[in-house]
């Protein structure tokens, strides 16, 4: 009986239940540059969400678009990733894997998408949807039939925090132990009623 690697279990590919933490999204993120900036794609390979935005070409900025993500696995352009990865194990925090991609051919990122859909993309989200999908591709081995839309946003359509803010607020995990329980995001999972948070920076201000 011929026998072969049927799918590639990474930080950033789990799918199970049991090695997922309840509530909570497992991104895995790809790095990108090009033409004077850089880009972020991210996916949830257990819900199918695909999100990529792209800014100016600061190291700042992409440590910080990043991080809203948490992600358990970053892949992409191996300049970023060395960047990423002499940032201090403040901004992580957590084991993070890191591993250089190449982009794959167009005609497999059409298949996975639709060429109208990579059509409304710039060069550079383009390239870092690709590097994305193509490890996503070799480690599944098989249909990602449930990642066929690519959601594009602005950064400027939030309000970024950077990770020490984050941190210091406990929005997600606690200072001291970095627990879950006693953060916001704890808080919100024990109350009964439901929350309609306004997400947009316009939004934020407007209340104001």
């Amino acid at each position: 009986m011929r026998r072969e690697i049927v799918r590639v279990v990474t930080p950033g590919t789990v799918m199970e239940a049991k090695s997922v933490s309840d509530k909570a999204n497992n991104f895995i993120v790809s790095v990108a540059a090009g033409d004077g900036e850089y880009a972020v794609a991210s996916c949830d390979l257990t819900t199918g969400e695909l999100y990529v935005t792209s800014f100016a070409a600061r190291d700042d900025m992409l440590l910080d678009e990043v991080n809203v993500y948490r992600p358990s696995e970053i892949v992409g352009d191996a300049g970023l990733l060395d960047k990423l990865q002499h940032s201090g194990a403040a901004a992580w925090n957590r084991p993070v894997l890191f591993t250089p991609r190449e982009p794959i051919p167009r005609e497999r990122l059409a298949a996975q998408f639709g060429e109208a859909e990579l059509k409304r993309l710039p060069p550079v989200r383009l390239r870092a949807v690709s590097l994305l999908t193509g490890y996503l591709e070799e480690t599944q081995k098989r249909s990602l039939g449930h990642v066929r839309t690519v959601r594009a946003y602005e950064p400027s359509q939030y309000m970024v925090l950077d990770h020490y803010t984050r941190r210091n607020l406990e929005l997600t995990e606690t200072v001291r132990d970095r627990s879950k329980k006693g953060s916001l995001l704890w808080l919100l999972d024990r109350t009964k009623r439901r929350w309609a948070p306004v997400c947009s920076a316009a939004g934020s201000t407007s209340r104001f």
